[in-house]
């Protein structure tokens, strides 16, 4: 190692541009990590919870570049001592000290892209640690086994889906039709309480059919512990 990338001063200097590259980087990849989880996300909870996981892991690697040790024994970004160099030979303490020179004014650190291309130079250092580049792909998820058996069960799932669609479309009707009644003393059955009652309960229905094969289907292609409309009490 040259005298000039034992400098205190020029490892300060790079100690400072690795800690700003891991920065964007951690950056990039969290909002890249975003954008993937909602491509392949039903509902803004899961997207949360890959964000939890992702965080997770992220604080399990830490931040290897903020502890790494200087080679000059000089304390670290977070506060620790550095490796500190091995005592001299006993032919080398007999040696006269050279007078040290005054330290020069610290440079400070400029910003720029992680992905600048370096330049060798004789006045810099050629080589560069640069942080690791992690991309995360994830899989759609795949069928689950037993869909002959999830098949039988449809038949029994769909018939409760409409049992309980015509009971919301009911309860509509009776609301809609009662408040009619009492606000415009009209009739409880005839075109003009129907109308308005018969039209609120099939929207009513149509809803619920459509909630309940969202989840009728989704069950029968990937399976799951539960099966579809099921009262859960806790």
């Amino acid at each position: 190692m040259s005298e000039q990338s034992r400098d205190p001063i020029r490892m300060a200097h790079e100690l400072d541009m690795l800690e700003l590259g891991n920065e964007q980087f951690w950056e990039t990849n969290r909002t890249q990590f975003e954008e993937m989880a909602r491509r392949h996300s039903k509902n803004e909870a899961e997207v949360a919870d890959k964000m939890r996981f992702y965080d997770q892991h992220r604080g399990q690697l830490g931040s290897w570049a903020s502890s790494a040790a200087r080679e000059d024994g000089a304390p670290t970004t977070d506060g620790s001592l550095g490796s500190t160099p091995p005592p001299p030979a006993p032919e080398q303490r007999a040696e006269p000290q050279a007078a040290p020179t005054p330290p020069r004014p610290r440079p400070q650190p400029r910003s720029r892209p992680v992905d600048d291309v370096e330049t060798e130079d004789e006045d810099e250092d050629p080589v560069r640690i640069r942080p690791p580049r992690f991309e995360f792909d994830m899989q759609p998820t795949a069928p689950a086994p037993g869909r002959a058996t999830r098949l039988m069960h449809a038949p029994k799932l769909y018939g409760k889906a409409l049992a309980i669609g015509l009971l919301i479309a009911a309860v509509l009707w009776f609301i809609v039709t009662g408040g009619l009644h009492w606000l415009f003393d009209s009739a409880w059955w005839g075109w003009w309480p129907g109308v308005p009652s018969v039209l609120i309960a099939a929207i009513g229905f149509a809803a619920w059919m459509y909630t309940a094969h969202q989840d009728i289907r989704y069950w029968l292609r990937n399976g799951g512990p539960r099966m579809p409309l099921r009262m859960r009490l806790f």
